[in-house]
């Protein structure tokens, strides 16, 4: 039980009164009460940057495997290139609340063109849409730098998304 109070910094935790909890001990709905309140504060420097590097080095990795002919590898190293490109969008679209798990409540929480630019780094296994999902990847990445670099201090800049074009175009 003693755990439990570690969930704090993870994330939003609704009320207990909401829940259906089954607690013969009668020690976890206390423990629940106090992960009440705010969440942790994902609009920062630092969690943008986390994104974005992670996002740079899933996208190689998926592309790198890729050309390998590890395609499965590859599609699943694309959930990680989604997942960091959906913390990206959240940031800018001020919809952190789900920032461990970005496809929460997905469809409601972002705008219509950021669900539609979501759809496109979605793949089969299949080598061309696997390129695109990537291509498409790095198109939104490209966006998102250049809204978020304005808003926060970004450690990734143009120059390096070119080298991945570049890099996917060789």
């Amino acid at each position: 039980m003693e755990i439990i109070k570690s969930f704090k910094p993870t994330g939003v935790f609704p009320d207990p009164e909401s829940m259906y909890i089954y607690d013969s001990t009668e020690q976890l709905k206390p423990l629940l009460y106090e992960l009440g309140g705010a969440g942790p504060n994902r609009m920062t420097d630092e969690n943008v940057n986390f994104a974005f590097n992670n996002f740079v080095n899933a996208w190689l990795m998926g592309v790198n495997v890729m050309r390998r002919g590890e395609l499965a590898r590859s599609l699943e190293t694309l959930s990680h290139v989604q997942k960091y490109i959906l913390q990206l969008i959240r940031v800018k679209e001020q919809s952190v609340e789900r920032w461990l798990n970005s496809t929460k409540n997905l469809e409601g929480d972002i705008s219509a063109e950021s669900y539609k630019d979501y759809a496109s780094l979605t793949s089969k296994l299949n080598e061309n849409e696997l390129k695109t999902a990537y291509k498409n990847a790095l198109s939104i990445v490209k966006v998102l730098n250049e809204t978020l670099c304005t808003l926060y201090a970004v450690d990734i800049g143009e120059d390096l998304i070119s080298k991945l074009f570049d890099y996917l175009n060789e």
